[in-house]
């Protein structure tokens, strides 16, 4: 059976016309579910819940309409494999749709799926908006002292935010890390500029802790495989201080 739109659309409380993210999540809902027909379905999911699903939707829809196509292709060209894939075609039909449920079109699919997601938020936001709103009127101070007060407990609650510090080795050390590193890059047919900037970025990736610098450069230098485990393991243990002898 088929919901009419005036049943899709159930009245909606009070509050509803007045708070502007629920008149944004009615018009994506009548965008989305403009001329479609939806299947009545008793259901025991929660409107998150069914966000969650009709997004995994159409997620999947074009991947089944493919595996759908290889299998009537396989079936077509007397390929055994075809039994196999449509049992697992059909096995992820029933666990979005439900048992019995027949794929229409790629197309229709999607469009039902859309629609589903912009309901399940509509749905969701009024749940969810009582408790929200509730809490923002809770903060809003209603006189200039409470906004002061607010402000210090705000203040005392936040950390001051404490600058990245470098950490400090010693001159041997760094002569042990650039003799494991000049090992590793002589291997390498890379020009002494690059490795230059590999060891300065590998010294920054120690001292500061992260790698994102180094694996920047490392790719940039065209380092990969056997290599950069290798540069990046010298890295690791010397942030450790355990660069051997």
């Amino acid at each position: 059976m088929f919901l009419s739109d005036s049943e899709v659309t159930r009245r909606k409380p009070d509050w509803w016309s007045k708070d502007a993210h629920a008149r944004v999540l009615d018009r994506e809902a009548d965008t989305a579910c403009a001329g479609i027909q939806m299947l009545k379905r008793l259901t025991r999911l929660s409107p998150i819940q069914r966000q969650l699903l009709a997004a995994k939707k159409i997620e999947v829809i074009p991947k089944l309409f493919e595996l759908k196509r290889k299998v009537d292709a396989e079936r077509k060209a007397g390929d055994p494999r075809w039994v196999e894939h449509y049992k697992a075609y059909r096995a992820n039909v029933e666990k979005g749709w439900g048992q019995g449920y027949a794929l229409t079109n790629e197309a229709d699919e999607l469009a039902r799926a859309a629609c589903e997601f912009a309901r399940a938020k509509v749905d969701a936001w009024e749940v969810l908006a009582p408790a929200v709103i509730a809490a923002k009127i809770a903060r809003i101070p209603k006189t200039e002292k409470e906004r002061l007060e607010q402000q210090v407990e705000q203040s005392l609650k936040t950390p001051k935010p404490t600058p990245p510090q470098g950490r400090s080795f010693s001159k041997l050390f760094w002569n042990k890390v650039d003799d494991r590193l000049d090992g590793v890059l002589r291997r390498t047919k890379l020009s002494a500029k690059w490795r230059s900037r590999i060891k300065k970025a590998a010294h920054a990736a120690i001292e500061k802790g992260g790698g994102t610098v180094l694996g920047k450069v490392l790719g940039q230098a065209g380092v990969k495989g056997e290599t950069k485990e290798a540069i990046e393991t010298v890295v690791r243990a010397a942030a450790k201080k355990d660069v051997g002898p």
